[in-house]
């Protein structure tokens, strides 16, 4: 008898591990309540290893995301994944790859590496005049750790074949690069000097999703007249004939 409850119980328990693991993820997906900045489309493939023909948020599409599911970090309220998305070759696509790890108020990350237009990024961010850009900024994680503030970060930026629409056409400006660490509990982007703006800056964004900028630019006299008359927008210039940033 003993046997036989045992062979049944196997049984149920085995059953129920092929059903968890061959989930559909739309089952799960369905049954979520997103924010109202977050779509989703073409859900297909299980809840461990699933497929999104595309992801918006905040109005951005990416496209094609993958993901591979840890299952026994969920037994901690914890969400692992592999995450691949987009098309690193195409400079008009949203790409990410990385390993993500989620739980209540805190994220980390681990080798991760997302390409975003410049267009598209500057879209989302109030600048002091408006910017016609293109090219597109990467950034490279090697390590992050947010729980609920910037505890470790270590990576870098790079806008690359950055160039903005004059009045007389496109104005090439090469590339720029920045270091990625946290200050404090902020995230600390360093923008590296030896760029066509001359510019030498540091960009805080805190926990609250606000932002500071606080620096000095130089455009290099190479660049049409035009630059350096928008330049006059942040005021005068100091004795080394640098413009002030602080935002």
């Amino acid at each position: 008898m003993k046997s036989t409850v045992k062979i049944v119980l196997s049984a149920i328990a085995l059953f129920l591990f092929f059903l968890i693991w061959h989930l559909p993820a739309t089952v799960v997906l369905d049954r979520v309540n997103l924010p109202k900045n977050i779509r989703l489309s073409g859900v297909s493939g299980t809840l461990w290893q699933g497929h999104l023909q595309q992801l918006v948020v905040n109005g951005i599409a990416i496209n094609d995301v993958d993901w591979q599911l840890d299952a026994l970090p969920l037994l901690m309220a914890e969400v692992q994944a592999q995450i691949d998305a987009g098309n690193s070759r195409d400079i008009e696509e949203v790409a990410l790859s990385g390993q993500i790890s989620l739980s209540t108020d805190h994220i980390q990350l681990s080798d991760a590496q997302v390409y975003v237009p410049a267009s598209t990024l500057l879209a989302q961010v109030k600048l002091p005049l408006p910017i016609d850009a293109q090219g597109r900024f990467s950034v490279n994680i090697s390590q992050l750790d947010y729980p609920q503030k910037c505890q470790q970060l270590s990576g870098k930026g790079q806008w690359l074949k950055a160039e903005v629409t004059g009045t007389q056409g496109p104005i090439v400006l090469g590339n720029f690069d920045a270091l990625l660490s946290c200050q404090q509990d902020d995230v600390a982007i360093v923008i590296q000097s030896g760029n066509s703006f001359g510019i030498d800056a540091t960009v805080l964004v805190k926990p609250n999703g606000k932002y500071a900028v606080n620096g000095k630019f130089k455009p290099s006299e190479s660049l049409p007249q035009e630059v350096h008359q928008a330049a006059a927008f942040f005021g005068k210039t100091d004795a080394q004939g640098f413009y002030n940033i602080k935002l």
